[in-house]
């Protein structure tokens, strides 16, 4: 029933009467929750949560439909119960789910940040949802739910496909999902490359953290990347120089290119810079 403004409450004296027919009042309730009436849909869905069962097939569905409601409190009802579903259930409202990975249809950032860590947790079997969360991951309004959907965006694709969503991600405005984006294209290793010069250009970034995560990343390309590399050994911000030299030093001989540019750099007017191109320069020409 309606509280008076905005939003609704359960009306005590009828759901204390449904406690008392049992089970049956449960069995009864079901078809309640495709009821023309939006707040006869939700008191029954209300009673009924607390007594889903992922056993019951008609449970199930009839929770899983919750997700396509135009009402937004009976979506979220279908997403707590999705939470309590089997795997398989799960997979078969992935489809659902994504269609709710948008602020406009899911205005609670919790509930979309929510959905997108459920679906990244059934890996390769939440794949139908990449596209939407690769949107969510770009165009969302809350941070939060930009980085977990950049997560989830990783577990349920094969390494490829999520690599422009993530090359894209290190220019956010957050450092928060800049991390996320620094740390995913790191753990691919050398399948990163594609994503160089944009990891170089996240060696600048003014939160340490990714610059040494984006560094972490072009050490595992390895060679492909010494020329994304290099061209940080003339940006001004002294930081992203010594990462790049640090780089360098670690990938070694294979970034024998690399050793004109780094001996430029034994005179600079930084003392870190110029120690760290002279060590560069050794462990590359060994």
């Amino acid at each position: 029933m309606s509280d008076g403004g905005s939003g609704w409450r359960i009306d005590e004296a009828p759901a204390t009467e449904l406690e008392k027919l049992g089970p049956r009042a449960a069995n009864e309730l079901v078809p309640l929750m495709r009821d023309p009436s939006a707040p006869v849909r939700r008191g029954a869905a209300f009673y009924l949560l607390g007594k889903f069962d992922p056993a019951q097939a008609d449970h199930v569905a009839g929770f899983a439909r919750l997700l396509d409601d135009e009402d937004q409190t009976l979506r979220g009802f279908g997403l707590s119960a999705v939470k309590q579903m089997h795997r398989q259930d799960q997979i078969d409202a992935v489809p659902r789910l994504a269609a709710m990975l948008t602020a406009m249809r899911e205005t609670k950032p919790g509930n979309r940040e929510a959905i997108a860590r459920l679906v990244g947790g059934l890996k390769l079997d939440g794949a139908s949802a990449a596209e939407a969360l690769a949107t969510a991951a770009a165009d969302d309004p809350d941070a939060k739910v930009r980085a977990a959907c950049l997560a989830a965006l990783v577990q349920v694709s094969e390494p490829g496909a999520s690599l422009a969503p993530l090359a894209n991600a290190l220019g956010d405005a957050e450092p928060a999902v800049r991390l996320v984006a620094a740390a995913k294209l790191e753990s691919f290793g050398p399948a990163s490359a594609p994503a160089a010069k944009q990891l170089a250009a996240a060696l600048a970034d003014s939160d340490q953290r990714v610059g040494e995560r984006a560094a972490g990343a072009l050490i595992r390309i390895g060679a492909p990347a010494v020329e994304a590399i290099v061209s940080q050994l003339t940006a001004q911000d002294v930081e992203a120089k010594k990462l790049a030299l640090a780089a360098l030093a670690k990938i070694g001989p294979p970034a024998k290119a690399a050793l004109p540019a780094i001996e430029k750099l034994k005179s600079d007017s930084d003392a870190d810079v110029k120690k760290l191109a002279e060590i560069a320069a050794q462990r590359i020409s060994k």
